[in-house]
């Protein structure tokens, strides 16, 4: 599958054409297209949190392998939440005050 341009991309099936690509064209869609959101380490992973269009998943990048092992649609909020109980929003507050 060859990337396309976003304006071409986004006319499609987004899911529909991220299903039929391999873990390593998804891997640059993602990158290419995709808005990146957050990451973490797991178990020797960094996993990095992306959203495409109104979509989330999550690439299992192996620091050791330099490679992806798997990159998975996230469907459940609570896997959503341990990325951001990260996220510092302390300077939102003074902006509030």
């Amino acid at each position: 599958m060859e990337l396309r341009d976003e304006t071409r991309f986004f006319d499609m099936d987004i899911l529909k054409e991220f299903n039929r690509a391999n873990k390593y064209e998804q891997g640059n869609i993602l990158f290419a297209n995709g808005e990146f959101i957050s990451s973490k380490t797991y178990q020797g992973f960094k996993l990095n949190l992306f959203r495409l269009d109104h979509y989330v998943f999550e690439v299992w990048y192996s620091p050791e392998q330099k490679s992806i092992e798997k990159i998975v649609r996230i469907t459940d909020y609570d896997l959503l939440y341990t990325y951001f109980e990260r996220i510092d929003i302390s300077q939102l507050y003074g902006a509030a005050s």
